[in-house]
């Protein structure tokens, strides 16, 4: 929403494209391990987009505190994995999030034993 009022308030945004080269990549990633480029395409929730676009990709990730149990972690991890729908009527980028690639290892993160045993039990941790 932020995007499309500023896209309408000073008559247009564009996007810069990134050049999509192993060069490009490495300079990104000697700043920071875990990005990537990503290709954005048009949508009515992607304002300035008219086509596609190479961007710089980040994941979202959630934390928590080495306190919760491992319970905790694994029913909460359970819920986002299972209700996408529920999170798009939240947000609608969330239209973008694979469950499936929930498990993916980042090169900074320690994650919670609850969250890599719900990775190991829908076989989307690295190597199970």
């Amino acid at each position: 929403p932020k995007m499309a009022e500023v896209n309408s308030a000073v008559g247009g945004i564009r996007w810069l494209n990134i050049r999509k080269t192993p060069e490009t990549l490495k300079a990104m990633r000697s700043i920071r391990p875990d990005y990537y480029i990503a290709t954005a395409r048009p949508s009515p929730i992607m304002a300035g987009v008219d086509g596609p676009v190479n961007v710089l990709g980040v994941d979202t990730v959630i934390l928590v505190g080495t306190h919760v149990s491992n319970d905790v972690v694994e029913k909460f991890v359970a819920a986002v994995y299972a209700k996408k729908a529920e999170l798009i009527k939240g947000h609608p980028l969330f239209r973008a999030y694979n469950p499936k690639n929930m498990g993916k290892k980042f090169s900074t993160a320690r994650y919670h034993p609850g969250a890599i045993s719900f990775y190991k039990k829908q076989g989307i941790w690295p190597g199970s």
